[in-house]
Order: structure tokens, then sequence, then C-alpha cells
């Protein structure tokens, strides 16, 4: 009978003793005070999520958070009807900013078109790692109105030649939209880019103009824009492009793709990428 009542308070202080240990541990990892804040609360698919981590003073940074941060031991968590529908590893920061006696660190994540993980609707986010987690930032995704596919007769460009890309831009909402937009093409992500006019014919897009762009629900339109022609320039560039596209974009393989800034709306709708070769 003793020995069973001395097993029994053996058993209660380990229960108790491991409650106590949790306990603290939770304390101590809320101690740190870390908050995770993004850059808006509305997205649309293109878009990057900017996210950054807060900590109150130079002490809480110091945390078992800020160390698996850091060096890459965490990942984020997106939360949907309570469920977690997708998971992205993060990987090591660099040093933080002080903002203060506040500490930071910040990364940014893509909303791409296509994945499963972003329908449109509400969704949380926070990071986590085998020890800790943050608390819940709410944001939503709303579906895109447009959508924009190119296509191109030949993939290789030599100077003096035509180099035509066939853009179908399709109005995908249940609705009828009228856009201002800036539509265009950038190279190798966006190191060269060049504006272009994708309703009305198509074409190079002139300084301070837009692209007004007027659908039916279920309507597209498509545009022949021969990129030869002058329209090229460095993105970093602080004059509109005006140059031949082989004049620009040295030799070698690269990759094209159509963006639109929707002016409005402050939103990009990404097409598909495309290979092509430069030559001399």
């Amino acid at each position: 009978m003793n020995n069973a009542i001395c097993a029994l308070m053996m058993i209660i202080l380990v229960a108790v003793s491991t409650a106590d240990s949790l306990c603290h541990e939770e304390r101590r990892v809320e101690d740190t005070e870390c908050r995770l804040m993004l850059n808006k609360t509305d997205f649309y698919a293109g878009e990057l999520i900017s996210i950054e981590f807060i900590w109150k003073s130079a002490k809480s940074f110091q945390s078992g958070i800020a160390g698996d941060l850091m060096s890459g031991r965490a990942c984020l968590q997106f939360i949907r009807d309570r469920k977690v529908v997708h998971t992205v590893p993060l990987a090591p920061f660099s040093a933080p900013r002080r903002k203060g006696d506040s500490f930071s660190i910040s990364t940014a994540i893509p909303v791409r078109s296509g994945n499963y993980f972003f329908q449109k609707g509400e969704y949380q986010l926070q990071a986590v790692s085998k020890r800790w987690k943050t608390g819940l930032a709410a944001f939503n995704v709303h579906t895109p109105e447009l959508s924009c596919r190119i296509e191109m007769d030949r993939r290789t460009v030599v100077p003096g030649s035509s180099f035509v890309v066939y853009v179908t831009t399709a109005n995908i909402s249940d609705h009828k939209i009228d856009l201002k937009a800036i539509p265009a093409f950038y190279v190798d992500g966006r190191k060269f880019w060049c504006p272009v006019e994708i309703v009305r014919g198509g074409g190079m897009l002139p300084a301070d103009t837009r692209s007004h762009i007027v659908l039916e629900k279920g309507a597209s339109i498509t545009a022949k824009i021969d990129l030869a022609e002058g329209g090229w320039d460095l993105c970093i560039s602080s004059v509109w492009p005006s140059k031949d596209l082989c004049a620009v974009v040295p030799p070698g393989h690269h990759e094209l793709h159509l963006d639109i800034e929707l002016v409005q709306e402050r939103t990009h709708i990404d097409s598909n990428i495309e290979q092509f070769q430069v030559s001399r």
C-alpha cells in the first residue's frame, strides 16, 4: 500500500514539474513580444507579401525566436478555415535593423497565380519553429479580373529582324471591366523593360499614357506587337524606353514575360514566361 502511494506521489510530482516547465517555456516565448506585421491586408495574385518581425527591445531580440529566424530554422504557415493549407520554409535572415529601441527583420513571398492555396478568401499567417509560434496576421486574397498570355512566332532575334509577340488579354471576372493599365514586357525578371499598348492594335506605349482595357464578361482581345521596334531600356533607367531590343538586351538566351500594372487597383497581372534568344 505504501509503495502504491509513493508511486502515485511520484507521478503527480512529475506531472506538476512538466506542466510548470511548459508554462515557463510559454511565458519565455511570450515575453519576447515578437510581432508579425504585413505590409497590407489585401493582395492579388502576382503580388509580394512583405512580412516584418518586430521585437520591442534588444533583450527580447536575443530570444529563441530571433535565433531560429536568423538561422533558417523557422517556417511560415498559411491558415484558412482553421487549417494549415501551405507551409513555406524561411531562409536565414540577414542582420536586423534597429528602429529606436526596437529591432526588426523582413522577408517577402509571392502570391502566385495558379497556386492552389491562394484561392479567393481570408487567410491567416504565422511563423513557427519547433519551440514557438507567433501570433496570427490576417489578410485577404482577391482573384484577378484579368488573365494574359503571350505567344511568339519565332524565338531568335537578330538586328534588323522583327520579333512579333501576340498578347491575349481576357476578362475572367463575373462582370464588365474598365481598367487603366501600364502593360510592359520584361526580360530576365526585371532587368530590361518595354512598355506596350495591348489595346487599339498593339504597339509601344508612349510616356505618360495608359492602356485603357474595357472588356465584357468573358470577352478577350489579342494584340500583335513587334518587340524589335524601339521601346526598350534598363529598368533602372530614368528615361522612358526608346531603344531597339538588340541594342539593349545582350546576345544569349533570355526569359520574357508581360506584366500588366493595374493603376487604380495598385496590383499586377503576370503572363506566362517564354524563352527566346538574341543573336548578332
